[in-house]
């Protein structure tokens, strides 16, 4: 408790704009931290938890006097929410509810549906005049993302997930990462299902496509050392379900490799933007909520379902981005420890009785194949996307006028009452 209390306290006191909050905070901070250490803890976890909304409810409101001002919205740049999608109708409609209730001054939706089957068509069919819709024709992520981006008209392009709930001034808080031109990406924190607990924070990845996580900057800083020197080993990577760009960054790089249709497809571009010369960032008070519905992959329980795509991407990428630093041999040494990884999990899930006999030895032959398929990706070469160089009409997107933004009524969002 006394550390999730401290990670809090100082994870907000890192924010840029954030710190005032955390001041005003600053005397129940204290109180709570005194009965810690008079060990006197009864409703501790509650008090915790509504400092925690006070502190939101607070942001919420600040940044929404900002979105009003005329000066910002003339000078703010726009942002192009892309929403991927495949069979996660009951998910998708609230994660549509949060983007749309956004702050902001200049933004649109763009959802890009998958071969669903599931009744999301007739979903988006009564979100058409405020959207924009995309089809994917394959179960193929990258490719969902590259569509999106196709279809985007904004300065800024932010992904959330289909399962993921965003707060009301997701995108106020996102653009303060852009103060400098060298940004080419920022991302946001992710709490879990609970609402409340952190799913991740600040993550560090290798060139080996694997990822530490910190509850701040300054944790990874001091344990990883000083990003200058990150450059050919290690780089900040966000979730994909909280993650946004330059436009001209994705440009820059050819968007998503569609060799990546699930899993690493973020890590990779976020590489080839750091490779590029380009800063990534995080911005811990944009946050969103991760409901990590069912997929393909594994189910809701995290039980795997299929390894296929996960010993395939993680092949290609370290193949494409380890063995050339570090040799093939190193590289070799990795794949194979990584899916001996991933087999003890079928092996623990059977032991566990929520995998039978013949999920586990189909799971250990989807390791051998996705190996082998990884290495023929990374044979042939990425799979970049190009993107005109006009931008598309911002479309459908309204404007936002001060008073007519949509309340929260339905879907509780972070920093509100359930």
């Amino acid at each position: 408790m006394r550390n999730r209390l401290q990670q809090w306290y100082y994870s907000l006191m890192e924010v840029p704009g954030a710190s005032h909050i955390a001041m005003w905070c600053a005397p129940a901070v204290k109180n709570i931290a005194e009965r810690l250490a008079s060990k006197s803890t009864h409703s501790l976890r509650t008090r915790i938890e509504n400092l925690e909304k006070q502190a939101i409810s607070t942001r919420l409101e600040l940044n929404e006097i900002r979105a009003r001002d005329s000066e910002f919205a003339k000078h703010c740049p726009s942002f192009s929410i892309i929403i991927n999608t495949c069979n996660r109708r009951p998910f998708l409609e609230k994660a549509i509810e949060s983007a749309w209730r956004q702050y902001y001054p200049s933004f649109e939706i763009i959802c890009v549906n998958g071969p669903s089957t599931d009744g999301t068509h007739a979903l988006l069919e009564a979100w058409k005049d405020r959207i924009k819709i995309c089809h994917c024709p394959e179960r193929n992520l990258s490719r969902s993302r590259n569509i999106g981006i196709a279809a985007a008209g904004g300065d800024l392009i932010a992904f959330m997930d289909d399962d993921a709930i965003a707060p009301q001034d997701w995108l106020m808080e996102l653009v303060r990462g852009y103060s400098e031109a060298s940004v080419g990406a920022v991302g946001g924190y992710v709490r879990d299902r609970t609402d409340v607990n952190w799913q991740a924070q600040v993550s560090v990845a290798d060139r080996y496509g694997d990822v530490r996580h910190y509850p701040t900057v300054g944790a990874a800083v001091e344990s990883e050392g000083d990003p200058e020197d990150w450059r050919t080993k290690k780089f900040f990577s966000p979730m994909g379900t909280n993650v946004s760009f330059r436009r001209s960054a994705l440009n820059h790089v050819g968007g998503f490799d569609e060799n990546y249709a699930y899993h690493l497809d973020e890590t990779d571009v976020v590489l080839r933007l750091v490779d590029a010369g380009l800063d990534v960032r995080f911005q811990g008070s944009a946050e969103v909520t991760h409901k990590s519905a069912a997929s393909e992959l594994r189910r809701e329980d995290r039980t795997p379902r299929s390894f296929y795509h996960q010993a395939r991407s993680k092949t290609y990428f370290i193949l494409r981005h380890a063995a050339p630093v570090f040799g093939r041999n190193a590289a070799d040494k990795h794949i194979s420890a990584y899916l001996a990884w991933l087999a003890s999990l079928a092996k623990t899930a059977f032991r566990q009785g929520r995998l039978a006999r013949a999920d586990v030895e189909r799971l250990q032959q989807e390791l051998v194949d996705g190996r082998k398929a990884g290495e023929i990706l990374a044979s042939q070469g990425p799979k970049l996307a190009h993107f005109a160089e006009n931008r598309p009409s911002r479309g459908n997107a309204s404007p936002y006028v001060p008073g007519s933004f949509p309340r929260a009524e339905t879907t509780p969002l972070l920093g509100q009452p359930v």
